[in-house]
């Protein structure tokens, strides 16, 4: 192999200005990584934040010409009565209504009121308002179908992770894949239950089933708006934030690796809810900028 020879004198003076750089190397190599790991996790911290911007109502500006979130609320608790009435849906027991009375915010559940400011973390818009999961969906309902329909059928590995919303399906007959699976339909919201699916939000908005109707792997939660005055691509928003997702780690149960998220975790998470028309424009607004994030970073 050729290779340059200096010199004996110089090969000793390269030998000691190697001597004085080398910690300066070793820094570098070291700052280098940090740099190298920050760069990795840097677009998912960014989209962490724009989430939760999003949800807090500080990124689209409020109209004030929407229905304030307290008179959506009130025509989801009709429309749930009238379901009720009607043999559609199961009255709860332990129905939530959040309220505020002298500058706190008070949940009352049946003939219990109590003060729960110490869950409340931060001030909303006044036209939006707080609200348990489970007074505005309905958590893993079942399907009802004539065994012969063709229907959706979609396992773990069909359901994308991460901050978009996709999903692909199989067709199958529904008396194939009713018993033993878990039951969706068109506009409800899937959210993958078990470790590590759950913190790689692994979840999407249900869309484009066979007549409507699916089902799929049992590590899901199902969240259906039986009133139809939501914005599912909202709900979705919020349970891809970080808070969202934190705290269901929090409450994980189960052994190491088989973890999951409890429906009671779902069914009282506190929903920040905006008026129906900002739903739609702080989650087209969100889509928006998260696309344009993948194209760039």
């Amino acid at each position: 192999m050729l290779f340059p020879l200096p010199p004996l004198n110089e090969q000793r003076r390269i030998a000691e200005h190697l001597k004085i750089i080398e910690p300066f190397i070793d820094k570098y190599a070291e700052a280098e990584g940090k740099l190298n790991a920050l760069n990795a996790i840097f677009p998912d911290q960014l989209k962490k934040s724009i989430l939760h911007l999003a949800v807090q109502g500080k990124l689209v500006p409020q109209d004030p010409s929407d229905e304030p979130a307290s008179i959506l609320l009130d025509r989801i608790r009709i429309e749930k009565e009238r379901l009720i009435r009607e043999g559609k849906i199961k009255r709860d027991k332990n129905e939530s209504v959040i309220f505020r009375r002298d500058n706190s915010h008070y949940e009352k559940l049946g003939s219990t009121e109590r003060c729960i400011d110490d869950e409340i973390p931060f001030e909303i818009p006044d036209s939006w308002e707080w609200c348990r999961m489970s007074s505005i969906l309905s958590i893993n309902p079942r399907n009802q179908l004539s065994d012969d329909t063709i229907v959706g059928f979609m396992p773990m590995p069909l359901l994308e992770d991460g901050f978009n919303n996709r999903h692909t399906f199989e067709e199958r007959q529904w008396k194939d894949i009713r018993a033993g699976f878990t039951h969706f339909k068109d506009n409800d919201v899937v959210v993958d239950k078990i470790t590590p699916c759950f913190q790689n939000r692994k979840s999407a908005v249900i869309s484009g089933l066979p007549n409507g109707y699916g089902a799929g792997t049992t590590e899901l939660h199902v969240l259906c708006d039986e009133t139809h005055n939501l914005y599912m691509p909202y709900i979705l928003l919020i349970c891809k934030t970080h808070a969202f997702i934190t705290g269901g780690i929090a409450a994980f149960t189960g052994t190491a690796g088989q973890q999951r998220v409890g429906k009671d975790y779902i069914a009282k998470y506190l929903v920040l809810l905006p008026p129906l028309q900002e739903q739609i424009r702080i989650t087209r607004a969100t889509q928006a900028i998260l696309e344009s994030l993948d194209e760039l970073l």
